[in-house]
């Protein structure tokens, strides 16, 4: 199978591996509490450190503390808080503060937002060193921003609900309703637009008879 441009993939940043429920948790409070002042981010560091959530993240450049700068990406990219890049103070969603109230928990947010995150996606535009490269070999031209390569390559799609899709339709015709990692990225993550479903579908029904080191 053939990925949409040379890089792609669905990661929702660098630092998902950090996510969980008292990391998001106290990330959003300290957001919230701190809003309304201007060294809003000297503040957040401060809870943060203090309460044992994350490390200092000393920054080498000033000698600072800044763990919020290191992580704060996590929630606009998890649609909790609107980007900072537009809104000057922390400005937390709907969602975003529902949860901090313990209006939902943690696992409807996270199914919620995965559910509702799409490509080309308005908080993710940043193209990495990474995939800039891989464009480069590959002889295509560097658009400003991932929005924009996205819609260039045809891309309209919700992971999540594909996702979705695919195991409820496993499950109505008898078969084991479980995705693993590999078959996500051979038959999955190709994929462009959601209405491609059946397709990817068949392809898991016969196997995924794709070479093991694509």
């Amino acid at each position: 199978m053939t990925l949409p441009y040379p890089g792609y993939s669905w990661s929702f940043n660098h630092h998902m591996g950090r996510v969980n429920p008292r990391e998001v948790f106290a990330l959003l409070e300290s957001a919230y509490r701190f809003r309304q002042y201007p060294n809003y981010r000297v503040l957040v560091n401060q809870a943060l450190v203090a309460e044992g959530v994350f490390t200092a993240n000393i920054r080498a450049d000033s000698g600072q503390v800044d763990a919020w700068r290191d992580y704060q990406q996590i929630l606009p990219d998890l649609g909790l808080i609107y980007s900072t890049r537009y809104i000057r103070q922390p400005q937390l969603t709907p969602i975003g503060l529902m949860y901090i109230d313990g209006t939902i928990g943690y696992s409807e947010l996270f199914s919620t937002q995965v559910l509702a995150y799409q490509y080309p996606n308005g908080h993710k535009t940043d193209l990495s060193p990474a995939v800039k490269g891989e464009l480069s070999r590959a002889g295509i031209i560097i658009p400003p921003n991932r929005t924009e390569l996205d819609v260039n390559s045809g891309i309209l799609i919700k992971p999540g609900v594909l996702i979705l899709q695919i195991l409820l339709e496993l499950y109505l015709q008898g078969y084991p309703p479980t995705l693993d990692t590999r078959e996500c990225l051979l038959a999955l993550v190709p994929t462009i637009r959601n209405s491609d479903w059946q397709e990817r579908q068949l392809l898991l029904e016969q196997g995924i008879s794709l070479p093991n080191d694509h």
